[in-house]
């Protein structure tokens, strides 16, 4: 699948609840946590580039709106991955894109040469593609067009991962559990900064 076709969400609506404080826009690396994933394969030509924002996360709002992504509003971020991922689903459906690669703004070392790998396996007879990290299968993901109305109906914390299981056609691709890793607290934090100057 080219990537050309391919709508980018990127769920940045998250309640940092575990973080005490906003740790999308906690420093890394010389600006906001949000900016690293947020410039995931800035250089190429993609169907939409959409991140997933809280209505009330006006500083990951103006941040986003800067570098070019198309907000989809989230009005309860409170309400789980699942939720956020609906509200993105719901603003590619409006696009040509032909499938949707699924990001989350609090794993900021995923490479973009994962990401086209993951494109790359979508060659028109795969559903869908995970990223599968120790034995765990998440994203970043990617899903073909005819199965955003399934993802458009996730609620709660039910990821992306509930439509993905229950497909025939799929694959995973390995990545690196350390390039993997989430931020939820700060101490997460302080290893993936250690992790840039290793």
């Amino acid at each position: 699948m080219s990537l050309a076709a391919t709508a980018i969400v990127l769920l940045a609506s998250g309640t940092s609840t575990r973080f005490g404080g906003d740790k999308l826009m906690a420093p890394f690396r010389g600006a906001p946590l949000l900016r690293a994933a947020g410039s995931a394969l800035a250089g190429e030509r993609v169907a939409a580039r959409i991140a997933v924002v809280g209505t009330a996360q006006a500083s990951r709002r103006a941040d986003l709106i800067q570098a070019g992504w198309t907000l989809a509003d989230n009005p309860d971020p409170e309400a789980g991955q699942g939720r956020a991922l609906a509200c993105g689903i719901r603003v590619a459906t409006r696009t040509d894109a032909e499938s949707i690669l699924i990001l989350l703004a609090d794993m900021p070392l995923v490479p973009d040469y994962h990401l086209r790998g993951l494109a790359s396996l979508m060659d028109g007879t795969l559903e869908a593609v995970m990223t599968e990290a120790g034995g765990t299968l998440m994203p970043p993901a990617i899903f073909a067009r005819r199965h955003f109305e399934a993802l458009s109906a996730l609620t709660a914390d039910r990821g992306a991962r509930t439509v993905f299981e229950r497909l025939s056609a799929t694959q995973t691709l390995p990545l690196d559990p350390a390039l993997a890793r989430d931020v939820d607290t700060p101490a997460d934090l302080a290893i993936v900064e250690a992790a840039c100057h290793a």
